[in-house]
């Protein structure tokens, strides 16, 4: 079983969501699959299970979750006023 490590990396997600993409193909015989984020950012999903992506995916729609409910919320100064 491979395990997943990060070496120093901090990455802040802007809300451009260009900049995010998919890309997958061969290269010298060997299949590959990768996550872009951002200009300087690729997690290789070559070797990941199909479930660790599906993980990947839940813990992103539990962010985006939560994000939606943070911006619903009126703001610090509104509820003063």
């Amino acid at each position: 079983m491979n395990r997943t490590y990060v070496q120093g990396v901090a990455v802040v997600l802007g809300d451009d969501p260009s900049g995010i993409a998919a890309a997958y193909g061969t290269e010298s015989g060997r299949e590959y699959g990768l996550l872009h984020i951002g200009d300087r950012l690729t997690l290789h999903v070559s070797q990941a299970s199909p479930e660790a992506l599906d993980a990947l995916v839940a813990a992103v729609a539990e962010l985006a979750a939560w994000k939606r409910a943070q911006d619903a919320r009126p703001a610090l100064k509104e509820v003063a006023a």
